[in-house]
């Protein structure tokens, strides 16, 4: 009879909980959108780049989130921890969540897929960047027939 997905603010997408170290005070999120960190959470975006301190405290490093076009619910809707969540230590959890909003049901003898891509990166992306990195995964295998 298949399966039914009830929206929720979790499940279905891609998503990651950060390193222990990143927190409030040193990890921030940008969406393709122009939301942060304190206001990212519930909303759609395309891409999500999310980024903190590197591990010997030395600099900055973060992953860039891509969601493709064809995936259910593109741009997609988003869950991203509140700044003050974990008893107000803040740590970082984000996750593309095509069920946040509606419901989703799977059904039998279907095929069902949603494509993401990640770019890890040291250093900072900026937002011109991260957009450059998305057209060419939305783009990506791309072909057009034409008949004459």
């Amino acid at each position: 009879k298949g399966i039914l997905f009830e929206a929720y603010r979790y499940g279905g997408g891609l998503g990651l909980r950060f390193n222990e170290r990143w927190k409030a005070d040193n990890c921030s999120v940008l969406t393709s959108e122009g939301n942060d960190r304190l206001t990212a959470d519930g909303t759609n975006a395309k891409w999500c780049i999310v980024s903190g301190e590197a591990s010997d405290g030395k600099g900055t490093n973060g992953i860039l989130f891509m969601s493709h076009p064809k995936n259910r619910n593109h741009p997609e809707p988003m869950r991203i921890w509140p700044i003050d969540a974990n008893g107000g230590r803040g740590d970082m959890f984000f996750e593309f969540c095509p069920i946040r909003h509606e419901e989703w049901k799977i059904e039998p003898n279907k095929r069902y897929g949603l494509n993401y891509r990640m770019v890890v990166f040291d250093g900072t992306l900026n937002a011109e960047e991260a957009e450059a990195y998305w057209q060419s995964f939305a783009k990506e295998n791309q072909i057009e027939l034409i008949n004459k």
